[in-house]
Parts: C-alpha cells; structure tokens; sequence
C-alpha cells in the first residue's frame, strides 16, 4: 500500500517553508510531501518504496517509514498519531538544549482522537515546548466524514484546553 498526499501538497510546501533547515518534523504514513518539501532526495525516496537497498532504510521501511536524521526529518509512521509525541519529544530535546529550533508534526483529523495527541499537547504546554503541530483534515478519517467522529467543528479548539494557540487555515 501507498498511501498518497496529492491535493495536500501546499500543506507541506507552506508549513515547511516557515522552518530553518536545523528544525524537526515527525510525519504521518502519508509523508511524502513532507519529505520533499523538507529537502529530502527523491531518489532514495523512491528507491525506499519500492524497497530498494538505495532507499533510506535500504528498503526495509517501504513508503509509510522514510527517515532522513541529518535533515531533521524524523520519520513518518503507519500509526496513526504518534506523530506528535515524537515531535514533543524533540521539542523537549531542543529546551534541553537551549537553542532556537522548533519540531513541527504533521497528522490527519484522526490523530486528534487518540493519546498520543494529547500526550503531545499536555507536555507541550507543561513545559512551553518549542511544538507546532499541524493537523491536515481532509474531511474523512480513511472513508468516515470527520463530522462522525469528532464533535468539533473547528478542530484547532482542541488546543485551547491545554492553553495552546491554534488557528484553522484553508490548505486549498
């Protein structure tokens, strides 16, 4: 399976652009754009899906697992959330460390409705964690309308009850 980001693409390209080269992203198992738009080789890319030695994980991770460290492109994954809590974790990284990076995930509607979000969002906001999280809703959780499974409209109000900013903008 390979799960594709056409029509999300300035998700990617817009979110991405506003970062230095040094900062973090944590994707999802449709990464792609994310990879690209982060600077990744769309050689290795596609070696690495069709599971080729010359891939990012020599062909081991397929499309849903493309990591590249040196670009601060952490790693996508099938799971659906984990995402964030990875991000989170960089982002404590960087406190630790003191320095001006940020680590930005990416995840679908559906990664709001699991723990790991809120993991994320409850350290981030604990411990004023340099967190952007991004959450790309198309509008359908694999083939169910988002409306179905969240109550909320507007899913950036999610971030209000942990104090968090969170704005909602048309990726169209």
């Amino acid at each position: 399976a390979c799960h594709l980001y056409i029509g999300e693409e300035a998700v990617a390209v817009g979110a991405i652009a506003a970062l230095n080269a040094d900062d973090y992203i944590a994707s999802t198992h449709r990464g792609h754009g994310h990879l690209h738009a982060k600077g990744g080789d769309m050689g290795k890319m596609a070696a690495e899906m069709f599971f080729r030695t010359t891939g990012y994980n020599q062909g081991f991770g397929g499309s849903m697992h493309l990591t590249d460290v040196s670009r601060g492109i952490l790693g996508m994954n099938g799971i659906v959330g984990p995402s964030h809590l990875i991000a989170a974790g960089a982002a404590y990284g960087i406190k630790v460390r003191g320095t001006k990076q940020v680590a930005m995930s990416f995840g679908g509607d559906g990664s709001v409705n699991n723990g790991w979000f809120f993991a994320a969002l409850r350290n981030a906001s604990l411990y004023s964690l340099p967190l952007v999280v991004v959450i790309e809703n198309n509008g359908y959780q694999i083939s169910m309308p988002t409306e179905r499974t969240n109550a909320l409209k507007e899913l950036a109000t999610l971030a209000k009850g942990m104090e968090i900013p969170g704005e909602t903008v048309d990726g169209n």
